[in-house]
């Protein structure tokens, strides 16, 4: 992110579209942090 702050309501909202984008990937125990990490990556490509 560039040294940018995500706000809490753009963190949720990347998680959220990251659950959804690939619900067959993830299940109900898998770490914030992993599905959190793929969105990112996702959202923001270099």
């Amino acid at each position: 992110l560039n040294g940018r702050r995500l706000e809490p309501r753009t963190a949720r909202s990347l998680f959220d579209v990251g659950l959804k984008r690939h619900a067959d990937l993830y299940e109900a125990d898998m770490p914030v942090e992993l599905v959190m990490f793929n969105a990112l990556t996702t959202a923001y490509a270099c």
